[in-house]
């Protein structure tokens, strides 16, 4: 009996040993480069990395210092950490900002080669029922610490339920919800389109300073809100956000594209002027993952605008800009294994389109969903202009960054309100918000 609990004590050494050892070779894979400090770290999938190579060497030649890590290698050097793959990444990305001052985290590839993190905040319902409830959030990802600088699950009450808010107050109170690092992401499906990619972003941050077509930005809108559901509802939103946004942006030469005048009537009034090619373009409406468009003065009509049938018409090639969308799940990208969603389809067109998209993957609210009547997702987009056009914040990841974060202060959250309050929808706003694209992009290109 004493030799048996001798040889299981000595089998339990053994195996501790092991798992110490593979540990510890873990950790040191890790640290192999402590010394160093790396501004941009890109996640990807195995049979990616070697074409991410080139564009790891025209940021290290920028001086954005980087570094390529595989998602399984991600996962086994976390293994002991996390409950799932999303909060293994986010342990990972711990290590990162501890270890290497990571500022830009970039994801290459779909939603299944890397997960995403469903939160569950519903102004609509109290029930898990999707779409409504559960909704992508990159935030997640983003905001590493709490305000006490411990490591932020978003799971307060622990039952696998993330950002959860559906009673009376928040179900996981307290999350703090300012980004430590900036997360972007790249839904490449395969090679091709990480190839456009790294095209893209090499040939903007190269050839686009200094040149004419940049200094326009494009702006698309109707009546976001029409009297017609609400009395209270005057004007037309989204063509006065519109000027709203023109006056942070000063330097750049605007093209309003409007519903109330019809120089917006049809989808090739936006193709036509987005050919031409600008440095900014902005559409606050009313979307789904795959289409967007406005309404006409009080709701009389409706305008369809661009969606990825007709994204094919166009042809901005080497013209392209910061595209940021104002519409319900514009950037929703886990509905289809195959179709692309409106942002992505966007984003990784090869004859054009944008370098960036900006948007969320949610219901996008706006101040008349609050009973405030203030904040919400217009003027978070407001906020992002002004980081660029007058705080002169010129890496996107950071505009984005300090948008949510200047929000947060404005509009602080009260977690012990109803889910279906402001502050509830305050949550949702900064949640939802995504960056398809790279994070540690230089708005304008590199001189």
């Amino acid at each position: 009996m004493i030799g048996q609990k001798k040889f299981i004590l000595v089998v339990i050494l053994i195996f501790i040993f092991i798992i110490n050892s593979v540990a510890v070779n873990g950790f040191q894979k890790v640290q192999s480069n402590q010394e160093n400090n790396y501004d941009l770290l890109i996640i990807t999938k195995e049979n990616f990395f070697d074409l991410l190579q080139k564009l790891a060497d025209h940021k290290n030649s920028h001086n954005i210092k980087t570094k390529i890590v595989t998602i399984n290698d991600v996962y086994n050097q976390m293994f002991w950490k996390g409950r799932d793959k999303p909060e293994k990444i986010k342990y990972f990305l711990k290590k990162a900002l501890d270890e290497w001052n990571t500022k830009y985290v970039l994801f290459v590839g779909d939603y299944k080669d890397i997960p995403v993190r469903y939160v569950f905040n519903s102004f609509l319902n109290n029930t898990y029922t999707p779409p409504e409830g559960y909704f992508i959030s990159d935030l997640y990802y983003s905001d590493i610490y709490d305000e006490n600088k411990i490591f932020s699950s978003w799971d307060s009450n622990n039952n696998g339920i993330f950002g959860e808010w559906k009673n009376e107050n928040a179900d996981d109170p307290f999350i703090d919800l300012v980004p430590d690092v900036s997360i972007g992401r790249l839904l490449c499906k395969n090679k091709y389109e990480v190839k456009i990619m790294v095209k893209k972003i090499i040939d903007y941050e190269t050839n686009t300073h200094e040149k004419e077509w940049f200094n326009k930005i494009i702006l698309v809108g109707g009546d976001t809100a029409p009297e017609i559901w609400d009395l209270n509802w005057t004007g037309y939103e989204g063509e006065e956000n519109m000027e709203k946004i023109i006056r942070n942006m000063t330097s750049f030469k605007p093209v309003k594209l409007k519903t109330s005048d019809k120089t917006f009537s049809r989808p090739f009034d936006i193709i036509k002027e987005l050919n031409k090619g600008c440095g900014f373009f902005y559409l606050e409406g009313h979307a789904n993952p795959y289409s967007w468009g406005a309404y006409m003065p009080n709701g009389t009509g409706w305008v369809d605008g661009l969606s990825t049938f007709n994204m094919n018409f166009l042809l901005n090639i080497g013209k392209n800009p910061i595209c940021v969308i104002g519409g319900c799940r514009s950037l929703k990208f886990d509905i289809n294994p195959i179709l692309k969603c409106w942002g992505w389809k966007l984003t990784s067109k090869l004859l054009g389109g944008s370098i960036a998209t900006i948007g969320c993957t949610s219901e996008w609210m706006i101040k008349e969903d609050k009973q405030s009547k203030n904040g919400a997702g217009d003027y978070l987009n407001q906020l992002l202009f002004w980081e660029y056009g007058k705080n002169s914040t010129t890496i996107i990841g950071n505009a984005i960054n300090n948008a949510i974060t200047k929000y947060l202060e404005l509009y602080p959250i009260n977690w012990n309100t109803p889910a279906q309050s402001d502050y509830a929808i305050d949550a949702k706003t900064v949640q939802s918000y995504i960056l398809l694209g790279d994070p540690s992009l230089k708005i304008g290109g590199y001189q």
